[in-house]
């Protein structure tokens, strides 16, 4: 079982005996993200997800929250931040402009590709949950200006 799925399990068994209904809620919602993906995987069914699969799920319930975020009326967005604030604390720390330019700039020095959408298939593997495409594709663009 991944680090972080084994993290969520643990914190939803603690929400449960503090009685804390909105992490638990939130922590419910994140763990059925990966068993969905497990059960619905076409080519192995019920293959339990790995570290990076597990941040990857996380990631787009995220953005999806953000998208969500951004339709809702002012007055209606506290939950909504509420539950991103918790999402987040399981995403890996997201990179600033410099550290993210920095490790591209890595990157490119162990590799002789200098296709853009190689490298971006790349970069977003190692980045997963890190950093947003449109930040990470701006920087790569920059970089290899």
């Amino acid at each position: 079982m991944s680090e972080t799925r084994t993290r969520l399990t643990e914190d939803m068994k603690k929400a449960m005996k503090e009685g804390d209904k909105e992490l638990l809620a939130v922590v419910r919602m994140m763990l059925n993200e990966v068993r969905n993906a497990e059960i619905n995987d076409l080519k192995e069914p019920g293959r339990a997800r790995t570290e990076a699969e597990v941040v990857q799920l996380l990631a787009a319930y995220q953005k999806l929250l953000q998208k969500s975020l951004a339709e809702y009326p002012p007055d209606r967005q506290v939950p909504l931040k509420a539950e991103l604030g918790i999402v987040e604390r399981y995403l890996p720390e997201a990179l600033s402009g410099a550290e993210l330019e920095s490790f591209i700039k890595d990157y490119l020095g162990k590799t002789s590709e200098r296709t853009f959408g190689i490298l971006m298939k790349g970069l977003q593997g190692e980045l997963v949950g890190r950093v947003d495409g449109k930040s990470l594709s701006e920087t790569l663009k920059r970089v290899l200006g």
